[in-house]
């Protein structure tokens, strides 16, 4: 019983960091791009902001609830270096659809 408990935690985190992974490659073309381009593109950013030679464009989305309380967000964070695109990074419990509904893949 026990032998076969660890299997099946092993299986569920090998399946975790392979579900991550995945939506990490996503975007992996995006690396590379122009700020101008990834703007075209999706669209203005909600906030930018720099620090040293870094800029980061940051995506907000928000679903509320039918009683106004937020049933879901996602944050995407873009960073670029030498005006194009080196890294990108996302948080919250939407952000596959978010990710989707942006054409980030």
């Amino acid at each position: 019983m026990l032998k076969k408990l660890s299997i099946l935690i092993a299986v569920i985190v090998l399946a975790s960091c392979i579900r991550v992974e995945y939506k990490r490659s996503l975007a992996d073309s995006f690396v590379g791009m122009k700020e101008q381009e990834l703007v075209t593109r999706i669209g203005p950013p909600d906030n930018v902001y720099e620090i040293g030679n870094a800029r980061y464009l940051t995506y907000y989305k928000i679903v509320q609830g039918n009683n106004g309380y937020i049933a879901g967000r996602c944050k995407i964070t873009f960073t670029f270096f030498d005006k194009k695109l080196d890294n990108w990074q996302y948080d919250g419990n939407i952000c596959n659809q978010y990710i989707n509904s942006i054409g980030l893949h």
